[in-house]
C-alpha cells in the first residue's frame, strides 16, 4: 500500500481554499500570541512594587510603610480680611497605592 503524498492544488478554487486555511491558521496563531502578551503585561503590572520613597526625606508616617513627598504645586495667593493665604490648594499628583503622601506646608 502506498502512502499518499501532499500535492499542491492545481485549480484556482483549490488554491484559494488552501490559502484561506493558511490565513486562518496564521490569524489564530497571532490571536494566541497577542493574548499571551496581554496576559503577561497584566501579570507584570499587577506584581510590580511601588516606587521606593525618595532617599533622605524624613517624613511623618503614622500608618507605617512607604512615604512619598507630594509634588510642589499650589494655587495662587488668597487675601482673607488682612490674612494672606499663600497656598490654598495642594496638588497631590499621582498617588501610588499603599503609600502615604505628605504635602509640603
Amino acid at each position: 500500500m502506498s502512502v499518499p503524498t501532499h500535492t499542491r492544488p492545481t485549480s484556482p478554487a483549490a488554491r484559494q481554499t488552501a490559502m484561506a486555511r493558511r490565513l486562518a491558521v496564521a490569524a489564530r496563531a497571532m490571536t494566541v500570541l497577542v493574548g499571551g502578551l496581554l496576559v503577561l503585561l497584566v501579570v507584570i503590572l499587577a506584581t510590580r512594587e511601588a516606587p521606593a520613597p525618595t532617599a533622605g526625606i524624613d517624613l511623618p508616617n503614622p500608618m507605617g510603610g512607604p512615604v512619598q513627598a507630594a509634588p510642589y504645586a499650589t494655587g495662587q495667593a488668597v487675601d482673607l480680611g488682612g490674612l494672606e493665604v499663600v497656598a490654598p490648594d495642594v496638588t497631590m499628583g499621582d498617588v501610588p497605592l499603599n503609600t502615604t503622601v505628605v504635602p509640603r506646608w
